[in-house]
């Protein structure tokens, strides 16, 4: 049989991380690795995390995902949703991957492209 783009992958990983912003008016979802069918959960806690502060703006940086499921690309259409519907401003920075899986299943314009960091 062949393999299909959500198959497990061995050490597929997801680390999310929650960085308050100055006066808690912004919150970042830093997410790094493979976003799989069984590293998706992870990311919605963080989700869940990030949405419980009173933050106006989440930032979702993506930037170093290597591989994004059907899946976590749902998860991440439910989570913009979320985010217009408690007028809230998702801003979404994304590796090659994952703009590329975002473009393919028509929910690009969902988000909001985050500006990039500086060079530190």
């Amino acid at each position: 049989m062949g393999s299909t783009d959500d198959s497990p992958r061995a050490g597929a990983t997801v680390t999310p991380v929650i960085i308050s912003g100055p006066g808690a008016d912004v919150v970042t979802v830093d997410v790094r690795g493979e976003v799989t069918t069984e590293t998706a959960s992870e990311l919605a806690r963080a989700f869940e995390a990030a949405v419980a502060r009173p933050a106006r703006t989440l930032r979702l940086d993506m930037s170093e995902v290597s591989h994004l499921s059907l899946e976590g690309a749902a998860l991440l259409a439910e989570f913009a949703q979320r985010c217009q519907a408690e007028d809230r401003t998702l801003r979404v920075h994304g590796s090659a991957v994952v703009r590329h899986k975002l473009g393919v299943t028509g929910l690009d314009g969902l988000v909001l492209p985050l500006e990039r960091r500086s060079p530190a």
